[in-house]
């Protein structure tokens, strides 16, 4: 069960990052020009992003996750090679992530370090640490739409 606590957290970790990430690196998300400004733009997309790609980390993330781990696990047990969980496991992360493409291969990889800096020290992540971080992404939502709220008024 600390496993999926572990992909639960990084989880919420990865996809408040990778909607910032996004926000930053696409502030209008069709491609159309700057209106506003870059920094009103990043501070109105990253909350749309947030609630499309929240959902999607945590369903389809800690599935495939959970998947290549196991499958890495089992690769390196029958072959007798250590090495090979963590290259499985991480290949299998970025095949997942090219669901999308370049909006969804960043959070793949977001993802699969945020779970592997997890499991190298955050020792074991208990069910109040993972619910915990599901506030994470629900404050950064709320203060930037704080900020927006402010700035518009």
């Amino acid at each position: 069960m600390t496993v999926l606590y572990r992909k639960i957290a990084a989880a919420s970790i990865a996809a408040t990052l990778h909607s910032i990430l996004l926000g930053l690196l696409f502030p209008t998300p069709f491609g159309e020009s700057v209106k506003d400004g870059y920094f009103w733009s990043f501070m109105t997309t990253t909350p749309v992003y947030m609630s499309y790609v929240f959902p999607a980390m945590f369903t389809y993330g800690i599935i495939t996750s959970l998947l290549s781990d196991k499958a890495g696990s089992w690769i390196a047990q029958k072959s007798g090679d250590s090495r090979l969980d963590i290259m499985v496991s991480g290949s299998l992360h970025l095949v997942f992530g090219l669901v999308l493409l370049w909006f969804s291969l960043p959070g793949a990889v977001l993802y699969f370090l945020t779970d592997r800096l997890l499991s190298k020290f955050g020792s074991k992540v208990k069910g109040s640490a993972a619910a915990l971080s599901l506030m994470i992404p629900l404050l950064f939502f709320a203060l930037f739409v704080g900020i927006i709220s402010i700035g518009t008024a």
